[in-house]
């Protein structure tokens, strides 16, 4: 068996590192036994980095999934290269409640974290006009049907739906127009999330402020047009467009947060 001699000093984020660690683990036991593995669900930086490891192993196939086509969160499968694989949902299971008004993305996956679930269990939580679905590893499905009662302060009934969730997602996140002296992360981050400037150069510091779900530490850093944020305790932000400079040469921005 080939020795996986792959650098992964470049990720700074511990917890990416972990997960890609855990990642060559499986490669490992792929290539050894010839068999099939998958991951937990990763975000889209966690795929990225995971596509480019197993870029670099011809031996390896690999498909990334998550329940529906344009899912964020998603589950690479792994396998040997010579083999055709096709069981996808065989990881995943669908749990649906109705919908519960004013309750935001946030409540509802903090209530299955309440549970003492692991996020890499969870995958994209879909509100509909009627419903709200949980794509979920199957491992864990039944412990959340026996035990998710309430979510927030809301009495719910929660079970199994047998087909792959379609229709058309209600919008999910407030849309505002911020004006920034300068697009430096910190300088948008203090005018979307409402904090003083120090206030946010010490959370970029501190390590509590991905891009695109990298984590990033440099308060100078540029902020572009579609890049996603997210402040740890804050909730995540969309650039959804630059608008030009307002009358005073401040650059205006519209930003779609996540309720």
């Amino acid at each position: 068996m080939r020795d996986l001699n792959i650098n992964l000093d470049f990720i700074q984020d511990i917890n990416s590192k972990l997960k890609m660690k855990k990642l060559l683990d499986k490669i490992e036991i792929v290539l050894k036994n010839h068999s099939t593995e998958s991951t937990d669900f990763l975000d889209p930086y966690e795929i990225k980095l995971s596509k480019s490891i197993l870029n670099q192993i011809s031996e390896i196939g690999y498909l990334e999934y998550g329940g529906i086509d344009e899912a964020e969160r998603k589950i690479i499968y792994l396998f040997p290269e010579y083999l055709k694989f096709s069981e996808l949902d065989d990881k995943i299971g669908y749990l649906q409640v109705e919908l519960l008004k004013d309750l935001s993305h946030r409540d509802y996956l903090g209530s299955i974290l309440a549970l003492g679930i692991v996020r890499e269990k969870i995958g994209d939580i879909l509100i509909y006009k009627d419903k709200t679905i949980f794509i979920v590893k199957k491992e864990i499905k039944d412990y959340i049907l026996m035990n998710l009662s309430q979510i927030g302060n809301t009495p719910v009934n929660i079970y199994e739906s047998g087909t792959k969730p379609i229709g058309d997602l209600l919008e999910n996140f407030d849309e505002f127009q911020i004006h920034a002296s300068s697009l430096r992360l910190d300088i948008v981050l203090s005018s979307i999330y409402n904090i003083s400037r120090s206030e946010s150069l010490k959370k970029i510091k501190s390590n509590h402020v991905k891009i695109n779900w990298e984590q990033v530490d440099k308060p100078t850093k540029l902020i572009c047009e579609g890049d996603t944020l997210s402040l740890k305790g804050f909730g995540r932000s969309k650039i959804f467009s630059f608008k030009g400079p307002s009358r005073k040469g401040k650059h205006i921005i519209i930003v779609r947060k996540l309720k």
